[in-house]
């Protein structure tokens, strides 16, 4: 019997000691999914925020993701600070063979259907780069936007145009479901890898203010989706339009979170 008080004893000032300790709370799980924190590096990096952090805890919660958002910020930050935009300058050391593609991004249609005088401008440039390569296919992407022609769009009409103009219809493809810089590039990336699967690198043709907005979200699409190609060059119609850093910044922040969505 006194041996078993003994214990019971031994217990209770074990179980007064435990109460007088002060446990340290464990700490909150970290509720942001990998898509929220993808979000959230966008718009850190468009206001010029650190963008560490939220790697970090992205890392936690998703190593593949962050390691592609990484990649993403950084060929970002390439287009902004170093990335030369060649206005009607043609790039000279891009492969010979079909692993190219010549990508010309769509400009909004007359209500008739006709082409804006800024959109045959694209396409002049369009048609420089095609001799120069002979071996790329070209890709016109851009959907209806003639207010009056709404069968029209406006890949089938520079298609058209670039066809009249001497371009072989067997190296031509077009994308003419896109509305947005976003799906120019989603729908782009998507049709090249089911009809030109041998496609590596991309020339980007477009208008001068456009192309670091292009080149954003047509990489951020490569990347994301997997695909083997990348954008290695540009090619630039000079445009009368004159935007800041700023406005072009926010584009390409839009655009970035608008591609979370698919």
């Amino acid at each position: 019997m006194r041996r078993i008080v003994c214990l019971l004893a031994a217990a209770l000032l074990l179980s007064l000691a435990a109460c007088g300790r002060t446990e340290a709370p464990a700490p909150a799980p970290d509720p942001a999914e990998p898509e929220e924190l993808a979000a959230a590096l966008v718009n850190a990096y468009a206001d010029g925020e650190d963008t560490q952090a939220l790697l970090a805890r992205l890392e936690v919660k998703d190593p593949a993701q962050a390691a592609l958002w990484g990649g993403i910020l950084d060929y970002w930050r390439y287009v902004d600070s170093e990335m030369p935009i060649n206005v009607q300058t043609l790039p000279d050391a891009l492969p010979e063979d079909d692993s190219l593609c010549i990508v010309v991004l769509g400009f909004q249609l007359n209500p008739d259907g006709s082409l804006q005088p800024e959109l045959v401008g694209r396409l002049e440039t369009a048609m420089v780069c095609a001799r120069r390569y002979p071996e790329a296919s070209v890709l016109c992407t851009g959907g209806p936007t003639a207010w009056n022609a709404p069968e029209l769009s406006e890949a089938g009409q520079m298609g058209a145009w670039l066809v009249e103009h001497g371009l072989a219809p067997g190296r031509l493809l077009t994308e003419p479901d896109s509305r947005t810089t976003t799906e120019n590039a989603v729908f782009s990336c998507a049709l090249l890898q089911r009809e030109r699967p041998q496609v590596r690198s991309v020339l980007l043709v477009s208008s001068d203010y456009h192309i670091p907005w292009g080149a954003v979200l047509f990489e951020a699409a490569f990347r994301l989706s997997g695909a083997p190609m990348r954008v290695t060059d540009n090619c630039a119609w000079r445009s009368s339009a004159s935007y800041g850093a700023r406005e072009i910044l926010n584009w390409q922040r839009s655009g970035l979170l608008q591609l979370l969505r698919y």
